[in-house]
């Protein structure tokens, strides 16, 4: 991965009263539309006097932890989350105390999926599962995933 800023691309400016009141959500609503029309219809560009046909695939959404969690829609206060990370299903306990990850559960997709039905059927809430609310990206990473893998990924290097 380069971290150089110049492979920094903006995704989208919002106001953060904005973000409090609508979330992440009603921003990246616009985003994914986008996303899905590119890999849906796709576009057409003419090189060298021929037209070429291309679809796009999102194969990665790479932020700090709380940028991921806001957008992915994980609980964003990490001092008092049971399940802080968006990664595995380590406690705050565990992640004092286990400093290997085959010590925890990992998060997959089917997790997630599990997750996010079960806090819509008001079965667990986000202190059982560190999800506060399903993401708009689930959408695109359930589209992908039939297509290839789409990763998570943290900026682990701070500028």
């Amino acid at each position: 991965m380069n971290l150089s800023l110049h492979n920094i691309h903006l995704l989208a400016l919002v106001h953060v009263e904005d973000l409090k009141k609508y979330t992440a959500d009603a921003v990246m609503c616009t985003v994914v539309a986008e996303l899905e029309d590119l890999h849906n219809v796709g576009f057409t560009v003419e090189v060298n006097g021929q037209k070429q046909h291309f679809r796009c695939f999102l194969t990665q959404v790479v932020g700090d932890n709380l940028g991921l969690h806001s957008v992915l829609g994980f609980a964003e206060n990490f001092s008092r989350a049971t399940y802080a990370c968006d990664l595995c299903m380590a406690t705050q306990e565990d992640m004092q105390t286990n400093f290997s990850d085959s010590e925890t559960l990992a998060r997959t997709p089917q997790l997630y999926d599990m997750h996010v039905r079960q806090l819509e059927q008001g079965v667990i809430t986000v202190t059982g599962c560190g999800i506060k609310r399903p993401s708009a990206l689930a959408i695109i990473q359930q589209l992908m995933m039939q297509q290839m893998s789409c990763t998570i990924s943290l900026k682990v290097f701070y500028d």
